[in-house]
């Protein structure tokens, strides 16, 4: 009698559905990556912002009112380029939206204190900047 050699039916599924396993762990593990990667150069933007704002206050008194000199409004943290390039930083980068909470990173100004949203992917959007208000987009708590 001849025997057969070779792989069963049965044996084939299983690899099939061990390397489905790992590809979808992978591909989860990914994307997880990937946000917190957009998170950090969140984070990096916000910094050269805090930096840039801090030298404008140094020269002018005050921070500025980025939103047609009205300091009751908010507006996209971009909108206080004409204030801070290129004088105290040579471009100001963009703080990325997050579709999930259709936020921008956003800006409001007294004159002695900023408050700067952050939209944040792999955590929840916080606020950050100087006597930052509570009640400034309050469904968005103090970034610790």
């Amino acid at each position: 009698m001849k025997s057969k050699s070779g792989f069963t039916i049965v044996e084939l599924l299983i690899v099939i559905v061990v390397i489905a396993v790992l590809a979808s762990i992978t591909v989860v593990a990914y994307n997880g990556i990937q946000a917190r990667a957009k998170d950090s150069r969140r984070d990096a933007a916000v910094n050269v912002y805090k930096k840039a704002l801090e030298m404008y206050k140094a020269d002018n008194g005050q921070y500025p009112f980025a939103c047609s000199n009205n300091p009751n409004l908010d507006c996209a943290a971009i909108d206080l380029a004409p204030y801070l390039a290129p004088t105290y930083v040579q471009t100001l980068p963009n703080i990325e939206n997050n579709p999930s909470y259709g936020l921008w990173g956003m800006y409001y100004a007294q004159a002695d204190h900023y408050t700067i949203v952050i939209p944040y992917n792999s955590k929840t959007p916080c606020k950050t900047g100087v006597n930052p208000r509570a009640d400034y987009k309050a469904e968005y708590p103090l970034c610790s």
